[in-house]
């Protein structure tokens, strides 16, 4: 429910119409009918002017204060507001980048990186990395890849799924890749990085200008 009304939210801060599509990615519904049903209780609880069936004088992009309350508190008080998922190539040539740059500066800035080769779990890895992103305030996405193999796919799925539940995505890349990023997103404002410091420096300086200083002290052990 919360990733639901975050998706309605940034749809009508953005002044274009709900997409059932990104709504039902956003609500984890499997279907129209479990759509209909987060409309019905949205509207029960007062969260929205709607509840999607064409009840009269009622209309799809009525947002009211009580989501934009509720989002803001749950925002607060779940890990929501502590993580950042990270999505990049798994090289053992990427392993510094990742060691000296992208996980200090994410840890620096107060937040807790997740790169999910890290993490123990049953299941299949897509349906982690779904579930990891959703629970991730923002997302790291290094879109530096070999030149034989070129753009590595699960990094742009990654990317845009965040975006789509907008999750704030921070782009970076290696600058003797840069050229190779695809024309879709080579516009996203990337930083660009040479060594691990550089990453580390850039980085923790965008997500600390972007989101502010994350909830976690720095010093602490939990990563």
């Amino acid at each position: 429910m919360l990733m639901f009304l975050r998706e309605l939210i940034r749809s009508d801060d953005a002044g274009a119409a709900p997409n059932d599509d990104l709504l039902m990615a956003a609500g984890g519904c499997r279907s129209g009918t479990d759509l209909q049903e987060i409309w019905r209780y949205s509207v029960e609880r007062g969260w929205t002017g709607s509840n999607k069936l064409g009840s009269a004088g009622t209309s799809p992009n009525q947002i009211n204060l009580p989501a934009r309350m509720y989002v803001d508190q749950r925002t607060r008080d779940l890990g929501q507001g502590r993580q950042g998922f990270v999505a990049m190539w798994f090289d053992p040539s990427m392993d510094k980048a990742y060691k000296k740059g992208i996980k200090p500066a994410i840890c620096a800035a107060g937040y807790k990186p997740r790169l999910i080769k890290e993490k123990d779990f049953l299941g299949k890895v897509d349906d982690e990395i779904v579930a990891e992103i959703r629970r991730s305030r923002f997302i790291v996405a290094d879109f530096t890849a070999s030149k034989k193999a070129g753009a590595r796919g699960g990094v742009y799925y990654e990317a845009g799924f965040a975006q789509g539940l907008g999750i704030d995505v921070i782009h970076t890349c290696r600058q003797d890749r840069m050229k190779a990023v695809h024309f879709d997103t080579n516009h996203f404002n990337h930083i660009v990085w040479k060594k691990p410091k550089d990453l580390r420096e850039q980085l923790q300086r965008r997500i600390e200008a972007i989101l502010g200083q994350g909830p976690l002290n720095p010093s602490s052990d939990e990563r």
